[in-house]
């Protein structure tokens, strides 16, 4: 358990001590990799391909007329139900009694881009440079050009959250 000092913020015009004080407590829970692949599923699943795009910014160098797979997530529906199951399976398996609370969580999640892959209708081969289990051995400012482009499988998606504009990985 760790937590931020105690933070008293300050009146912007005046500068001085607003009445109120503010102390943040948090425990980082690290999710196993069954709770993440229950989520990286979820997305692949839901992905709907979308007209092909450039290739993304860092890369377009080396492929610079060709065009990526493109897909669309709705976070809305199946992947907010992942999450919904991760976040219940985390928080029942510290406290049983903990069904009637609503702890306040932040994920943050680095999904396999490649394991995610929605025309992928098997494992691939992923290059000598990455484990058995589909993790880069290597930093990846230390990856070449051409690794990182298959590190990105060759498409992007970008999701939205109930018909709203999203991001884009």
């Amino acid at each position: 358990r760790d937590s931020f000092g105690h933070f008293r913020p300050s009146s912007m015009t005046t500068g001085r001590p607003l009445e109120v004080s503010i102390e943040l407590h948090y425990n980082v829970i690290y999710a196993g990799s069954d709770h993440l692949r229950t989520i990286e599923s979820a997305i692949s699943h839901t992905a709907e391909a979308v007209d092909d795009e450039p290739a993304p910014h860092p890369w377009s160098d080396l492929s610079a007329n060709e065009r990526w797979r493109a897909y669309e997530i709705e976070a809305a529906g199946p992947v907010e139900n992942a999450v919904d199951y991760v976040y219940r399976k985390i928080f029942a398996s510290l406290n049983p009694t903990v069904r009637n609370l609503e702890p306040v969580a932040v994920f943050v999640l680095n999904p396999d881009k490649c394991r995610m892959d929605p025309a992928r209708s098997s494992p691939k081969e992923t290059g000598n440079w990455r484990d058995k289990s589909g993790i880069s051995d290597k930093n990846p400012d230390a990856l070449t050009p051409e690794e990182l482009v298959q590190e990105e499988c060759g498409y992007v998606y970008r999701y939205r959250y109930m018909d709203g504009e999203g991001a884009s990985a």
